[in-house]
């Protein structure tokens, strides 16, 4: 029997001892791969670690980081360990364990931070920003130094390609002319980067992690990139003389499909072989050649690699889709390193590694003990436990009795028996409390003397024994075989019925409706009769069911149904069932109406079904359909065309007020009275002019508009609660339906402050509550649309669109388009006027305007929500147009709109409104950096000791 070692976790890992010429790996304290990656990275610099140990302690305590460093540096040189922690360096620098936080940013920031201007030489390149104008061909240079070479790789394929995008001539034209301090005017320009000095360490940084404006997020880009193990770079660097010949001795890795995710790992070449670092793992690679396809063969593509990727054959190239940092040396600096000679470890640290090595050495031992005494454990109980199972055994040709134990106790016993339960037989029993006879496999059978020990030893009150005597059920045994049998004759019988029903059909023509020898079926019951005989019949033959009566409670059974048979245990299931048949028998007792329900078979098919259902309902050919349903039949038919009649009367009658034309304005009235009709009973009248059959409009219900006091709490003039009628509409309305409350509209006469007056009179206090709620639910909303327009800089208009002379542009013609324009209704009002309403003019009616926003070119819109803040609007407007949020000028009505942490309803933002947008677009990588410095963007380093 196999024995599985729990598994190491890293304390367990710092206690392997290093194998011999094998570099010591780092503990990943959660997510600090990314440091781990880089300290193995300097470390294995020999330039780099001389530095750090020749440098002397900054405090005497030792609690610096630079002291932690040298520390980290000192262990990985003689630590006796196999993986070492850095929880020192990380605490020190403040840095949160559980966030993955820049690669790059992180390396940027801690060289900054050491105290050793040869370290940071080591990097130091620079370059010139040369800027030529293209009329004088005057030159401007801005020096610029550089620690790391920042190439874009998007949609490019090689290392080559990367650094020809880095260093390619931009043209200056249009608004980006250059201003040429010799011609005192803007001219047009180019603009190129030149190297002046490459430096002996040269990092390249693979800029996978980009802006996206989509999401405001970096994503990675996982380009599959080439890149040689020797790269020649003396023809891209200002004439020096020197040669600039580089070698690749490391590749900084990130695994992973997200910028936020994933994890670093580092390739490093040392004394001419490779060596791969995973955090704790550490493992030399075959070859002196990098190989990095088999790491990366779940997510590289060699269609790709083998297509867009050619190899000239003249040098090695490597591929890959997860490189992040490449490091190349200069071959100069290779050989001088090679005659270099390690420095000593500072004896402080020297001191401080042999305690540790001491405490891991007595850790080791101890654990050593422990792994012995284990195996020692391990064997013992596999000898016991291969003795106990030789004695569980029964003999083929024995006759003597046996016991049944559950599989998975006898599992848990053979693992350990120190903390074992009492064996729980009650899961194998029936509801007779006997053996379940379709479990087989969840018992195991062992011998006498075995089954009368364990039983003695692991067993309690509620422990069932099972042994020889205990076979399977006879009842649930039974109960199978009459199941099974009854299926096998419902089938045969479901055949026949099938072929004495196609036999039928043929004779169809000689078969009279009025034959007494025919059935009414219900064509369900056809269809589904097998499952009604079956259907009780397989649950009874089910070995458990604690829901039924007969069940098995702490090992004994409830003998109280016992005796019952099985055909009685089906019947009882199918009391609550209905007659067979009844489908097709209305609630009066009677034949349904319905013929499409039924169909009429012979009698030699409804035998068959009486045998299985002796209590079915039974409907000759010759019984008649329930009078009382026709009868409710007919007045149905009476009533629908009643309806038809109605609305057909209604629509030619009540034309305008279908379409809401040719309203009265109250504040305008021309006659004495106009009428009040609720918007639900207007929704519902409408409802039924379109469906009169399927409608329940009964009565007019004015009373919602009435409040508690039994007057009008809202406002005539609301449309969208009130629509108001002519009377000879009302009159028209009310014949037809009851109605709940008449409310009126009446014109006031000179001697009233009003233009009008109601019947009932208007509730002030219910009213002004009743607005207050109104205004406060339009302030709450949730997913609702938006518009944003962005107009130009130095412009108060933008540019009127191609097609669209007539869209207003800028901010001002937008508010003077809004102005009411004056209607026109002459032709207005024939219908009304032909049954007797006043004539119509335009300052008399309204006309309902559309709520929907009419399309302008050039507008976008987003989804907002009432609890959105300025700032996250800002935020979204990112993506849509590219401006960072601190050059974003918004406005609303002609006011700016300020305040980052006010809610959209704090600054009155409603759904449908329209903003208007100022500011300067950036592309893609300057927009990133702007959000950069202005802390737009994760927060990073900030509040570290790199930030000190």
């Amino acid at each position: 029997m196999d024995y599985d070692w729990p598994s190491d976790d890293e304390d367990d890992n710092c206690l392997v001892k290093r194998k011999k010429d094998m570099p010591v790996g780092l503990v990943n304290l959660g997510a600090t791969c990314y440091v781990n990656a880089f300290l193995q990275l300097w470390y294995h610099n020999l330039a780099f670690r001389n530095a750090i140990f020749e440098r002397s302690p900054e405090q005497e305590d030792g609690f610096s980081i630079f002291d932690s460093l040298q520390y980290i540096f000192g262990l990985l040189e003689l630590s006796e360990r196999s993986c070492i922690d850095p929880s020192p360096l990380i605490d020190l620098l403040g840095l949160d364990a559980s966030l993955q936080q820049d690669a790059q940013e992180f390396s940027k920031l801690f060289i900054d931070l050491l105290p050793c201007p040869e370290v940071k030489n080591m990097f130091s390149g620079s370059y010139d920003y040369v800027t030529s104008c293209c009329t004088c061909r005057h030159e401007s240079r801005t020096p610029s130094q550089f620690s790391e070479l920042d190439l874009s790789i998007e949609s490019l394929n090689s290392l080559d390609d990367c650094l020809k995008s880095f260093l390619q001539v931009e043209k200056l034209t249009g608004d980006n002319q250059y201003y040429c301090s010799k011609c005192q005017s803007k001219q047009n320009a180019t603009r190129r980067i030149q190297l002046r000095k490459l430096p002996p360490v040269l990092n390249i940084q693979l800029l996978r992690f980009v802006f996206d404006r989509k999401t405001g997020h970096k994503k990675k880009l996982n380009t599959c990139l080439q890149f040689p193990d020797s790269l020649d770079l003396t023809g891209l660097v200002a004439s020096t003389g020197e040669q600039h010949s580089y070698e690749l001795t490391a590749v900084l890795m990130h695994s992973g499909v997200s910028a936020f995710s994933g994890h670093y790992t580092a390739h490093i070449r040392k004394q001419d072989c490779w060596y791969s670092f995973n955090d704790t793992n550490v493992n030399k690679l075959r070859g002196k050649k990098l190989n990095l396809s088999k790491e990366e063969s779940l997510d590289f593509d060699p269609e790709a690699s083998a297509s867009s990727l050619p190899n000239d054959g003249k040098k090695k190239c490597n591929r890959s889709k997860n490189a992040y940092m490449l490091v190349y040396q200069n071959k100069a600096f290779i050989q001088s390193t090679k005659d270099l000679q390690p420095s000593p470890v500072p004896q402080n640290i020297v001191q401080k590694v042999s305690v540790d090595n001491e405490i891991m050495s007595a850790g080791y031992q101890d654990t050593q003990i422990k792994q012995t005494e284990e195996m020692m454990r391990v064997e013992l109980k596999k000898d016991q436990i291969s003795e106990m199972w030789e004695g569980l055994k029964v003999a083929e040709d024995s006759s003597e009795n046996f016991y049944m134990v559950p599989v998975a106790w006898l599992t848990e016993l053979l693992k350990d028996w120190s903390d074992i339960k009492p064996i729980d037989s009650r899961p194998l029993l029936c509801r007779h409390g006997k053996l379940n006879w379709s479990q087989p496999s969840k018992y195991k059978v062992i011998s006498q003397k075995q089954g009368e020990f364990l039983y003695k030893m692991f067993s309690n009150k509620d422990t069932v024994v099972l042994n020889r005597e205990d076979g399977l059920c006879y009842e649930c045994v039974r109960n199978q075989l009459v199941w099974r049998r009854q299926k096998v004759k419902a089938d045969e019988d479901n055949k026949r019925i099938s072929s004495l029903l196609s036999a039928a059909n043929e004779k169809k023509a000689s078969v009279s409706s009025k034959s007494s020898t025919h059935y009414w079926v219900s064509k369900v019951e056809l269809r589904k009769w097998r499952s009604r005989v079956l259907k009780p019949l397989e649950k009874a033959a089910q070995p458990t069911d604690n829901d039924r009566k007969g069940e098995t409670v702490n090992g004994t059974e409830n003998n109280e149904d016992k005796d019952k048979s099985f055909d009685r245990i089906a019947e009882n299931m199918e009391e609550d069932e209905e007659a067979f048949n009844s489908e097709i028998r209305c609630e009066h007792g009677c034949l349904d109406t319905a013929d499409k329900h039924r169909q009429l078979v012979p009698q030699s098919v409804w035998d068959i079904f009486l045998e299985y259902f002796p209590d079915a309902i039974s409907f000759t050919s010759l019984e008649p359909k329930c009078a009382q349903c026709l009868g409710d039949a007919q007045k149905l038919v009476e009533m629908e065309d009643q309806r038809k009649t109605l609305v057909k009367e209604e629509r030619q009658l009540l034309s305008d007020l279908a379409s809401l034309r040719n309203r009265p304005i109250v504040g305008s009235l021309t006659t004495d009275t106009v009428y009040c009709l609720s918007s639900a009973s207007y929704k519902q009248w409408k409802a039924f002019l379109r469906n009169p059959l399927s409608s329940t409009l009964a009565s007019i219900e004015n009373s919602t508009l009435l409040c508690p006091h039994d007057k009008l709490c809202v406002s005539p003039s609301d449309e969208s609660s009130i629509i108001l009628l002519w009377p000879y509409e009302w009159d028209v309305l009310s014949s037809h339906f009851p109605c709940s409350m008449v409310i009126q509209v009446k014109a006031a006469g000179k001697e009233n402050d009003t233009p009008y007056i109601t019947v009932p009179d208007m509730c002030p206090g219910c009213l002004h509550s009743r607005l207050l709620s109104v205004e406060l639910e339009s302030h709450v909303f949730e997913n609702e649309r938006i518009y944003v327009r962005l107009l130009e800089e130095d412009s108060k208009e933008s540019k009127t669109p191609n097609n669209m002379e007539d869209t207003p542009t800028s901010e001002e013609e937008i508010h003077s388009e809004c102005k009411k324009p004056k209607l026109d209704l002459t032709q207005c009002g024939q219908t009304s006027r032909a049954l007797g309403a006043p004539a119509l003019t335009g300052s008399l009616v309204s006309h309902r305007k559309s709520a929907r926003r009419k399309h302008v070119r050039g507008d976008k819109h987003l989804k907002v929500s009432s609890r959105m803040t300025l700032k996250d609007l800002r935020v979204e407007l990112v993506k849509l147009f590219a401006i960072a949020p601190f050059d974003q000028m918004l406005t609303l009505d002609g006011r700016k709109l300020e305040g980052d942490d006010m809610s959209l309803t704090e600054l009155k933002l409603y759904p449908g409104c329209l903003l208007f947008l100022k500011g300067e677009t950036y592309d893609e990588g300057h927009l990133e950096l702007a959000l950069l410095q202005q802390g737009v963007m994760e927060e990073g380093f900030r509040g570290t000791g790199l930030m000190s």
